[in-house]
Order: C-alpha cells, then structure tokens, then sequence
C-alpha cells in the first residue's frame, strides 16, 4: 500500500475520473481536487477513509451506497 500524502486520493483513485470517484465514495469533488492539487490536505477521518479504499474499494463502495439508500428512504 503506498505512503497517503497530498497526492494519495489520485493514486487510490486509480482509474477512475475525479468526478467519478467522488460519487461512488460521497467526496465532494472539490475536495478531492484540493487533495489532489495539494492545496489542503486530508485530515485523519479522509486518510482513513483513502486507505481503507484503497484496501477494498468495492466493501467501500456498497457501504457508501447502502448508507445513501437507507438515507433516502428515511
């Protein structure tokens, strides 16, 4: 796993488009620009969260989204 700096969400974002990654993990897209573009850095809950993605992005990605469904439905 690689070292999580300014630049960790491109490398955990692998493939995906900034726009893309955003809405499957619930980033605002700007932020993760920020992160990306090292104007801000992640706190510890974001570095978190990136290494946990990029352990197992599709557990991630369900939860994230089952978390958006029940929301919904509330």
């Amino acid at each position: 796993t690689q070292s999580l700096t300014n630049n960790s969400a491109e490398g955990v974002r692998a493939k995906l488009s900034q726009d893309a990654f955003a809405r499957r993990y619930g980033i605002p897209v700007g932020t993760l620009r920020d992160w990306e573009y090292g104007r801000r850095m992640p706190d510890a809950a974001a570095l978190t969260l990136l290494k946990v993605i990029d352990r197992d992005p599709k557990t991630v990605a369900r939860a994230v989204t089952g978390h958006r469904a029940a929301a919904a439905r509330a």
